[in-house]
């Protein structure tokens, strides 16, 4: 089943309030969806438009009716994309009114949703400016093959069993159920009720002759041009006007095979307000805005530069649609082009390199890095030494010092030596040794050798003789001479 579209317009003046609903305002405009009648060549009765009542409390209320690439309507909750692309609001508090035969509802606009949307914006100024806006229901039918006529206008099938979809608000557009018909958002019309029919139309033409009334007039232009449009385009689908110039009006051919059409004829105005088209072929025409923009760059929120519509729109074209396709082109929205762009792989950016943290100085020396040893004096080492070897340390070290004194004086006290004392002195035991071998030196070490202590009857023992060393030999004399290394 096919959606059917009904476009309603509004009027000026009308209460509005601001509603919060979990944590979000909501500006809440009364509104009269539809009434009793006969609205594109079909019958809606009341019996079948009050049986809708709770069906349309919740529904979204859309900026245009959403549509797929095609130009084919589809249901506003078809995806949450859908939604989320189209939806400013809900409907809530649907009602009958028996007397009047208007089926009421009130629109709960999402006012932070519809700040981040330039269509919903306009939607929300117009509202609270008292502009026109127009509204338009999409709803599922049955239709019964029925022919006859009420209130003087023919029908050929009468609309039951209504599922309702969405209200959509359409800027710049004149429903078939208008302000003159009892429709529109936002709108009250107690004071147009409780007035006789007569007196209302004397009203109506007093200040239309006193502040000239120009959107009447305009008014008037528009259902005019509809109806000689509609004559020009016999079965062609649903259609509305998108822009009245002085000499041209604009509109929109809605079809329900094929793409929407965006079209352009002239028109003429007699002394007596008669609007009479022109003769030419309709000229199929796109949408340019062209305002003044402070900077002629368009970025995104990443500050990276964007195509506006009809850039996407040769940009599709360069990638293999043909200008058959470019009216389908003109009819999607700028997201919906952007996404059917082709994409660009955007360069690779090097990832800096991380550096390695760094490891927090210890008192613990780096492996590569080894501190330099301190020098440490024979006292210090001495001190150091366990208590068990400290004795045989300090004896054998005050030996060593006393044989190194005694070699220096003896070398010393020879005439060939040339060397000085403090030079002697600088010079380990080895070497000195090793000079007094040279120089024939004989050195007497009697009383660096360490003997047992005397016994009782030490005075019965002999002495043992002194020991004479052999420099020759290396080895005190008497004893075997120590092997040589090869």
């Amino acid at each position: 089943m096919d959606m059917v579209v009904l476009q309603l317009a509004r009027n000026e003046a009308s209460p509005l309030r601001e509603e919060t609903l979990d944590g979000r305002k909501y500006l809440v405009a009364p509104a009269i969806m539809m009434t009793e009648g006969v609205w594109n060549s079909l019958y809606y009765p009341a019996s079948e438009l009050k049986k809708s009542v709770a069906a349309w409390n919740g529904r979204p209320v859309c900026v245009g009716h959403p549509s797929t690439i095609d130009g084919s309507k589809v249901s506003a909750t078809s995806s949450p994309t859908t939604l989320s692309e189209n939806g400013i609001g809900m409907l809530f508090n649907t009602s009958w009114d028996e007397e009047g035969k208007k089926l009421k509802t009130e629109a709960w606009i999402d006012l932070d949703k519809t700040a981040m949307n330039e269509k919903g914006k306009s939607v929300v100024s117009g509202i609270r400016e008292g502009k026109m806006i127009d509204v338009s229901t999409g709803l599922f039918i049955d239709v019964v093959a029925n022919e006859g006529v009420f209130n003087g206008a023919e029908y050929k099938g009468v609309a039951t069993n209504h599922r309702p979809d969405h209200l959509a608000a359409l800027p710049n557009a004149k429903g078939a159920c208008s302000t003159a018909d009892g429709a529109g958002i936002p709108r009250v019309n107690e004071q147009e009720e409780d007035m006789p029919g007569g007196i209302w139309k004397m009203l109506t033409k007093v200040v239309s002759r006193l502040v000239g009334n120009r959107d009447s007039s305009l008014d008037d232009r528009r259902r005019q041009l509809r109806s000689a449009l509609e004559k020009k385009h016999p079965g062609g689908g649903y259609l509305y006007v998108e822009d009245m110039r002085e000499e041209s009006v604009i509109y929109m051919l809605e079809q329900s095979k094929g793409p929407n059409k965006l079209l352009k004829m002239s028109y003429s105005v007699n002394d007596e307000g008669v609007v009479s088209l022109g003769s030419e072929t309709p000229e199929e025409v796109v949408l340019v805005t062209d305002y003044v923009p402070v900077t002629n760059e368009k970025k995104d929120e990443k500050g990276a530069e964007t195509m506006d519509k009809a850039a996407m729109i040769a940009k599709l074209m360069e990638n293999g649609w043909t200008a058959d396709d470019k009216s389908t082109l003109e009819t999607l929205s700028e997201k919906q082009l952007e996404r059917m762009l082709p994409k660009t792989e955007e360069p690779k950016k090097e990832e800096p390199k991380k550096e390695e943290p760094k490891t927090p100085k210890t008192n613990a020396a780096e492996p590569d890095k080894e501190e330099p040893k301190k020098s440490v004096t024979a006292e210090e080492f001495l001190a150091a030494a366990p208590e068990s070897v400290r004795e045989v340390l300090q004896s054998g070290l005050a030996m060593h010092e006393d044989q190194k004194s005694k070699l220096v004086a003896g070398l010393k006290a020879n005439t060939r030596c040339e060397y000085t004392e403090e030079e002697l002195k600088g010079m380990n035991l080895q070497q000195l040794q090793r000079l007094a071998k040279l120089a024939q030196v004989e050195v007497s070490f009697a009383g660096n050798d360490i003997t047992p202590a005397p016994e009782a009857n030490a005075s019965a023992q002999k002495a043992m003789p002194m020991p004479v060393w052999d420099y020759e030999n290396d080895c005190i004399k008497g004893q075997e001479p120590k092997p040589k290394k090869a």
